[in-house]
This record gives structure tokens, C-alpha cells and sequence, in this order.
């Protein structure tokens, strides 16, 4: 498969695939998610975090969380240009 450049459609897919929720069960009163990944008990302690540089509809770099319910990220920091070409260091252009 050919590399591309990251777009938030293939970010979406990723989470969705990794991490979304998938149905809905109810017994009784009680009503509970299923998630794409397995967890013992349905606890899920996983969740999921994106560092993401140069996306427009992103509104700049940052810090994103993946929120399953809603199936989207919510911006938990901002990462100034000069900072994420630190993290990048390192790393092949575009490996991100």
C-alpha cells in the first residue's frame, strides 16, 4: 500500500475501527455500550490520543482525545509549530 498524507477521513477511520463504539444492549433497566476492541468486564480502560500537526480542519496543531460516544476528538492542548518540529525530529518526512 502506497503512503499518503494524513487526512481526517483516515483519522476518523482509524478510531472508528480501533475504538468505536458499536452497538447498544439493554437488559432490564440497564442499557451498555459495545466497543470495537475487547476489554475483560467492558470496562474499557483504553482510550485513545492523537498528536496531529498540520490538519486544516483541525484548526492547527495539538493534542486530541478520541471521544467514542460522540465520535470525535476533542482538543486537549495546543502544540505550537516550534514544538511539534521538535517532536517530529527524528522521524522521516511525512511519517505523520
Amino acid at each position: 500500500m502506497k503512503s499518503a498524507p494524513l487526512c481526517v477521513r483516515s483519522l476518523s477511520r482509524l478510531f472508528e475501527y480501533a475504538l468505536a463504539l458499536t452497538a447498544w444492549k439493554q437488559a432490564g433497566g440497564v442499557r451498555w455500550a459495545l466497543r470495537a476492541n475487547p476489554s475483560s468486564g467492558n470496562l474499557h480502560p483504553t482510550e485513545g490520543y492523537v498528536l496531529v500537526g498540520g490538519l486544516d480542519e483541525l484548526d492547527g496543531p495539538g493534542l486530541f482525545h478520541y471521544a467514542p460516544r460522540e465520535h470525535l476528538l476533542e482538543r486537549r492542548a495546543d502544540c505550537p509549530p516550534e514544538l511539534m518540529a521538535k517532536l517530529l525530529r527524528g522521524f522521516p518526512p511525512h511519517a505523520f
